[in-house]
């Protein structure tokens, strides 16, 4: 079943580590993450990886898909960080989802 998880988001961090980041690749280095640390229990190696989606997300000119990266990196932040932070994020997220649309 988490296998199953990892298909996609595995698959659009090869074509951006091959052929460039897009719009998309912040999403899914946040999704992997969440694999890592919510199924793997590797919740070190998992934060990483958001941490790094959401630095990427900063760098890419596109807004468009800010809101799911950063709802997609609080499920794991939220087992790191303190609770209020965590909160905080899923507002942001939400803002950042009614912003794009």
């Amino acid at each position: 079943e988490g296998a199953a998880m990892t298909i996609i988001p595995l698959k659009v961090i090869q074509l951006s580590l091959t052929y460039g980041m897009s719009p998309h690749s912040p999403s899914a280095f946040a999704q992997y993450g969440n694999y890592l640390a919510l199924i793997e229990d590797k919740f070190e190696e998992g934060y990483r990886y958001v941490k790094f989606a959401l630095s990427l997300m900063k760098k890419l000119p596109s807004r468009a898909h800010d809101g799911s990266t950063l709802f997609w990196s609080t499920h794991t932040r939220i087992h790191i960080e303190p609770m209020q932070s965590s909160i905080e994020c899923y507002l942001d997220a939400y803002k950042a989802h009614m912003k794009s649309g």
